[in-house]
């Protein structure tokens, strides 16, 4: 399957639009929940059309914006600053629907997945990264240079 290079996007905050981003016939929607800096967005904006990148922090959403420039990827990814669990409530209606979110909080990513579950489309795919701790059903707490990925198709 060929995924079009080209998707158009804009600056404003994800959760205030009312028209969902037009999608090309072998586009995805992928939602990075919690992107920093943005560098995930971006490996998968050069490999598949349809990214949102989105964070709360300011100054996260500043450098995406900037590490997005510089690597040339506007037309390809949208850049959100809103609060994560918030877009992804706004997200839940079938036309606004995610085909795959990522979520890759620092710490416990149980407050997200509601949200997230109820955004994604039939047969989407949640990831779930749990980075520096210990994961929600375990004893013992990992080390600092653990990290799990769950994936999950619903």
């Amino acid at each position: 399957m060929i995924f079009s290079p080209f998707l158009l996007v804009t600056e404003k905050s994800f959760a205030n639009r009312t028209q969902p981003l037009v999608q090309y016939e072998d586009g995805l929607r992928i939602l990075e929940a919690l992107s920093a800096t943005g560098m995930r967005s971006i490996r998968y904006a050069k490999e598949i059309a349809g990214v949102i990148a989105n964070d709360l922090s300011k100054q996260a959403v500043e450098a995406m914006r900037d590490n997005v420039k510089r690597n040339k990827v506007e037309h390809l990814i949208e850049v959100s600053h809103a609060d994560a669990t918030t877009l992804t409530y706004f997200s839940a209606s079938p036309s606004k629907q995610y085909d795959c979110i990522d979520l890759d909080p620092y710490g416990c990513p149980n407050r997200f997945l509601d949200a997230a579950i109820r955004s994604l489309k039939d047969g989407g795919l949640l990831l779930v990264t749990a980075t520096n701790m210990a994961w929600p059903f375990s004893v013992r707490r990992m080390s600092s240079a653990s990290q799990i990925l769950l994936v999950l198709r619903i």
